[in-house]
């Protein structure tokens, strides 16, 4: 089963990670592959921990996704037909 994985930049530069569907479980390294080995290592054995206590594997609920990025026109590329350019704004000094 695979489970989301949240990393996050701490703001000493190093990095964090846990698991949301895994209560309790998280991580810490001072580099991006050092806390991603954190994780590879240490969800199977809170799984394991879980079983073996009786507590069952929990399911994988949480879900990630990145918005669409609205696509940046290339400098002198011209619009098409039917399509609406946006006016900027004039600076009047």
């Amino acid at each position: 089963m695979k489970y989301a994985v949240v990393i996050e930049k701490t703001e000493s530069g190093g990095y964090s990670a846990y698991v949301p569907d895994l209560p309790g479980f998280g991580v810490a390294a001072p580099t991006l592959a050092g806390v991603r080995e954190l994780v590879a290592e240490g969800v199977p054995f809170q799984l394991e921990g879980l079983a073996l206590n009786g507590l069952g594997v929990p399911k994988s609920k949480t879900m990630t996704d990145y918005p669409p990025q609205p696509q940046r026109r290339a400098e002198g590329k011209q619009f098409q037909e039917g399509e609406k350019r946006r006016e900027r704004p004039r600076k009047t000094l």
